[in-house]
Order: C-alpha cells, then sequence, then structure tokens
C-alpha cells in the first residue's frame, strides 16, 4: 500500500526549506563580504630609506619608505580615492612624472610604478629687450 502525503502538509515543510535556504545563502554571502580592496602600488630602484607618497589631486592618500633593497609598496585605499582617479607620486617630496589610475583591487603591473623625477618645465627663452637708439647701424 503506497501512502500519499496531503498537499497542506507539504506546504510547512516547503516553507521552513526554503527559510533555511535563505539563511544559510545570507549568511555566506556575508561570510565573503569584506570591505573592498585597495589599488597596491609598488616598485624598486630606489635607495633605502627613500620616501614615496601618493596623492589624490592634493590630498595625500599613501606614504611608504623604501626598504633596505630599494623596494617600496603603497596600498591606497578606496577611502582615498574611486575608479578612474589619477594618482601621482612624488620622490622625497619631488614631484615624479609618474601616475596611476585607480581600480579598486587591482595593483600595479610588474615591474611597477617607476618612480623618477619630473623633469621641469623649459622656460621659454628670454627675449633681449634694447634700449631705442641702442643698436648703431
Amino acid at each position: 500500500m503506497q501512502r500519499t502525503i496531503p498537499r497542506r502538509a507539504l506546504a510547512p515543510l516547503a516553507l521552513a526549506a526554503a527559510l533555511l535556504l535563505s539563511a544559510f545563502a545570507a549568511t555566506t554571502s556575508v561570510a565573503h563580504a569584506g570591505p573592498p580592496l585597495p589599488y597596491r602600488a609598488f616598485g624598486s630602484d630606489l635607495d633605502a630609506g627613500q620616501v614615496v607618497e601618493s596623492y589624490n589631486g592634493v590630498a595625500l592618500v599613501g606614504r611608504t619608505v623604501a626598504d633596505r633593497r630599494g623596494n617600496w609598496i603603497i596600498d591606497i585605499w578606496p577611502a582615498g580615492a574611486r575608479d578612474g582617479d589619477r594618482i601621482t607620486f612624488t620622490l622625497d617630496g619631488a614631484r615624479t612624472g609618474a601616475a596611476i589610475t585607480f581600480r579598486a583591487g587591482n595593483f600595479s603591473p610588474p615591474p611597477g610604478v617607476s618612480l623618477r623625477p619630473a623633469r621641469p618645465t623649459p622656460a621659454a627663452p628670454a627675449r633681449a629687450v634694447l634700449p631705442r637708439g641702442s643698436i648703431r647701424r
């Protein structure tokens, strides 16, 4: 003899199963959710102790000191930059020509950010201004 379960009896079981699965899904997504990841900028070939700073506009968003091998790492957190922001660098307080585009969770592609002092903008050539009549013909 085969027994059948009335449909009304299945409804509470289906509801309990749905609640159990949704609770499991909620705890699973919360367990993997975390703070946004930083952009990791790094480089090498510096002198030990040189100071590297990163800026988003005029706001300082990272600072580090080169280790004894000349390597450095700065984590730039999303609290200081948004995706697409241009991040610039200084080396011992002097501007460099280096810049990256911030993307949370990304990192500088190898070999890293090359920090070279920025070349000064060449000044326009000076024009000599002579008083009238100072040139003899």
